[in-house]
């Protein structure tokens, strides 16, 4: 469960900040991110272009989901502090980042996950997406907005 001293907020980090947490937050990505992408530079990006979703103890980032909103909303980062996994950050946040997809009236959410992370495809799984693709160990999964066909 959510630890109650932890707050949320959207869009408060820095990039800097971001950078950071990303950092602490490496060794759990499979592959670990900093060998695809630099992180401050990753970090700025998605401060820039992303809704960002975050859970903070005190004035430390210790969750993240990134979303870019387009034709569909697509999340681009989930990240937890390894300090504070098992505790239902992950899902609190990608569950808003869903929620504010469909107040943005996206038609679906999509993500991608490494096959080897079975712990990630469960939150998705549990969280109602569905398998899409495999490509070369990278699964693409989706999530329909239950309101079906939306109006333009």
């Amino acid at each position: 469960m959510v630890t109650p001293a932890i707050t949320e907020a959207v869009g408060r980090a820095t990039a800097g900040e971001l950078a950071a947490h990303l950092a602490r937050c490496d060794v759990a990505f499979e592959p670990p991110l900093s060998s695809r992408v630099s992180l401050d530079a990753y970090a700025a990006k998605l401060v820039a272009n992303a809704v960002c979703l975050e859970a903070w103890d005190n004035k430390r980032l210790v969750a993240s989901v990134a979303m870019y909103c387009g034709d569909d909303a697509f999340i681009s980062n989930v990240s937890v502090d390894p300090q504070w996994t098992r505790r239902g950050l992950a899902a609190r946040l990608v569950s808003r980042a869903v929620a504010c997809a469909w107040q943005r009236r996206m038609p679906r959410v999509r993500l991608e996950v490494a096959a080897s992370n079975t712990a990630a495809i469960a939150l998705y799984r549990r969280a109602g997406f569905a398998m899409a693709s495999d490509r070369e160990g990278t699964l693409s999964m989706y999530l329909i907005n239950p309101d079906g066909a939306l109006d333009e």
